[in-house]
């Protein structure tokens, strides 16, 4: 390398040293995966909301349950966007193998584009309590994006775990899929 390529390799190198220093705080485990395989990041598109509702701190987790169980099987909110805000943490992360977001008013936006709520369908098989601060639900969904296209997506299994903060809202909510991101956006 000539003296003027070295310096500016020094220079590079030197940024991706500072800039992979800032990383390991910023990403999480799951983000390390392989970019393909990485959920996108919606919270980047809206700007910070306002609380919508008082939180219902200190439940107790049976009655967050079935708080859920009545917003999955009646409200079907993973497909409408239509939950019991008051029992989530505003700063709350929602992940599934294709998307994810952080605060819950950027998740309820995000769902409000996704399916067509007239062509979807969403079957809660079960929800429990596992632990002191973690539920899981089951259930079978499908139905219809609202993507110029329209497609379809065919039934799917999905398995929800919810993680509750020292208030009792839920903190994080991780949906696994028995399909892949890639069938699912066909």
């Amino acid at each position: 390398l000539e003296s003027g390529q070295v310096g500016r390799c020094q220079r590079r190198a030197g940024f991706l040293s500072f800039a992979s220093l800032a990383l390991p705080s910023a990403v999480s485990a799951a983000d390390k995966a392989p970019l393909a395989q990485r959920p996108f990041e919606w919270t980047l598109l809206w700007e910070a909301p306002t609380a919508e509702d008082p939180k219902r701190t200190a439940l107790p987790i049976q009655s967050v349950a079935a708080i859920l169980k009545s917003d999955l099987d009646q409200g079907k909110y993973i497909l409408t966007g239509n939950l019991t805000s008051s029992i989530f943490a505003e700063d709350c992360r929602f992940v599934d193998p294709n998307n994810a977001v952080t605060g819950l008013a950027q998740y309820k936006k995000a769902l409000e584009f996704l399916f067509d709520p007239e062509e979807s369908f969403l079957k809660l098989q079960s929800i429990q309590v596992e632990s002191s601060s973690t539920i899981r639900a089951r259930y079978t969904a499908g139905g219809t994006l609202k993507l110029p296209w329209r497609p379809k997506i065919s039934a799917w299994s999905g398995n929800i775990l919810y993680t509750l903060n020292s208030d009792a809202l839920v903190q994080s909510q991780v949906d696994e899929w028995n399909i892949t991101r890639f069938d699912a956006i066909r």
